[in-house]
């Protein structure tokens, strides 16, 4: 609740806006639908502003959590949408996991006096509003070309942070989260490749992967 007290504030004082503090997930009507919230220019920069200010490890903290978030939020939608009983329980374990990875943030952001804004970027906001409207099997193909595409990117992301982070607390954090991660990514892709998903391989760019030969089978849980 302290962060998200801070970071409406942030939003307030900038935009002269009264309402109260947005909730951490986008909130679902019984139909399914994200329900409209403004999406307009001024909104949207105020917005990247609040989680693209401060320190290198504030940006990465601020658009971790923003990841996080969106990640419980698609888990969420799959549990409504999908069609194949192995994307839903992909996505029981992206709410689970990703779950623990926000309070694992917001622990950091509390020991470090970051301020943490509620909500996502318009970034991680736009993803939810592309795959909303899918159901039955093509929600369950975009799920999984985003499942890959998001995890290679924080993969990438974490893996720099862990690396080169200026902050030792924060670089840690990213280390520590960095295996699960790859595990997403990995089960992601095989589940991918069982439902005859095309997925372009990216794999060889991400830091740390496994060779070809060195890669083991992965579960399919």
């Amino acid at each position: 609740m302290r962060f998200a007290i801070i970071g409406t504030t942030i939003v307030c004082l900038t935009t002269g806006c009264d309402a109260g503090p947005e909730p951490t997930h986008a909130a679902i009507d019984d139909r399914g639908a994200v329900l409209a919230q403004s999406s307009n220019d001024t909104t949207s920069r105020v917005r990247t502003v609040a989680f693209e200010s401060g320190t290198r490890g504030e940006r990465f903290i601020r658009n971790a959590a923003s990841a996080a978030r969106m990640q419980v939020e698609l888990g969420r939608i799959a549990q409504r949408q999908a069609s194949d009983a192995r994307v839903k329980k992909l996505g029981r374990q992206m709410i689970e996991d990703h779950r623990k990875a926000e309070r694992d943030l917001l622990d950091v952001a509390m020991d470090r006096d970051i301020t943490i804004p509620p909500g996502m970027t318009p970034a991680h906001r736009s993803l939810l509003g592309q795959i909303m409207p899918l159901f039955g099997d093509a929600f369950d193909r975009e799920y999984l070309r985003m499942m890959v595409a998001e995890h290679l990117t924080l993969v990438r992301e974490y893996d720099e942070e862990a690396r080169n982070g200026l902050d030792p607390q924060v670089r840690d954090a990213a280390g520590e989260n960095l295996p699960l991660l790859r595990d997403h990514l990995q089960k992601a892709r095989a589940l991918a490749n069982a439902l005859s998903v095309k997925i372009e391989d990216e794999e060889a760019s991400v830091p740390g992967a496994p060779r070809e030969a060195e890669r083991a089978s992965p579960s399919l849980y």
